[in-house]
């Protein structure tokens, strides 16, 4: 596979550094208070910096269809606090710029970007033959080895006694923590019980994220190793499983593959 453009972690423009493996934002160092929501959305600008970013796809990121919210309000009141926090203006944009019926474009140029090593995807799904498949599911195997056994060797730490992570209705499955142990990512197929999805809840908060919403059953969530992206699996029909990945604040998801595995059934997670 041809190397790739590497992932950044954290976008820095002007005075202002977004660090989106932590999700905070900061001028000249020191911490600028910005709710998670209007974060995210900024996150989703700041990574495509000079495009236009479509209010369609903003509410498909950051508001599933299952959320009751007015959308068009909410949208706007995140862009203020944004605006209020990177001290900007809609008359005389230096950051984010708002194209009429069109959606939001981030205009401010990006300096010193801190990337990782994780290859980024392009926006076209990769042609895979079978023995690329063989080797993408063997780097898998093997970061997810390399990452247990990395765990496994951390000298014994007493731990207070253990409380359960989420009470939601319904079931949850497959749970991955992130890199850093802060948030946990599984399917859950909702408090009506009809479809898994992935989601994203922080451990020290009760904030929870749905980062997928198609009506296929998705599971198996598995983190990039810098927290960054999330790779899931995708039942397309009783014999076929997509491998897909997508950005751990929520967005646009990418198929990579199809493999031969896993039938239609969660039970199989």
């Amino acid at each position: 596979m041809e190397p790739r453009e590497r992932t950044p972690m954290s976008f820095r423009f002007g005075l202002f550094e977004a660090d989106l493996a932590t999700g905070e934002l900061r001028k000249n160092g020191r911490r600028v208070k910005l709710q998670e929501q209007p974060f995210q959305l900024l996150s989703l600008l700041v990574q495509r910096a000079g495009q236009i970013v479509q209010r369609d796809e903003l509410q498909k990121a950051l508001w599933p269809v299952d959320t009751f919210v007015e959308f068009d309000q909410a949208v706007n009141t995140a862009i203020k606090k944004i605006r209020k926090a990177l001290g900007d203006s809609a008359e005389n944009p230096r950051f984010i710029e708002t194209l009429p019926r069109k959606g939001y474009r981030f205009v401010a140029p990006i300096t010193n970007p801190i990337v990782s090593s994780l290859p980024s995807v392009s926006a076209q799904p990769p042609r895979f033959g079978s023995s690329r498949i063989a080797g993408f599911i063997a780097i898998v195997l093997i970061v997810a080895a390399t990452w247990f056994i990395a765990i496994r060797r951390r000298p014994e730490i007493i731990s207070p006694p253990p409380v359960p992570l989420t009470t939601y209705l319904g079931e949850e499955r497959g749970a991955s923590f992130s890199p850093d142990g802060n948030r946990l990512a599984f399917a859950w197929n909702g408090e009506k019980r009809d479809n898994f999805d992935i989601y994203i809840k922080l451990i020290s908060s009760e904030t929870l994220l749905r980062i997928t919403s198609d009506s296929a059953q998705d599971f198996s969530p598995a983190w990039s190793p810098d927290g960054r992206s999330i790779a899931f699996l995708r039942t397309l029909n009783v014999t076929r499983t997509g491998v897909f990945l997508i950005p751990a604040v929520g967005g646009v998801e990418r198929k990579l593959t199809e493999v031969d595995c896993c039938g239609a059934s969660i039970d199989r997670n």
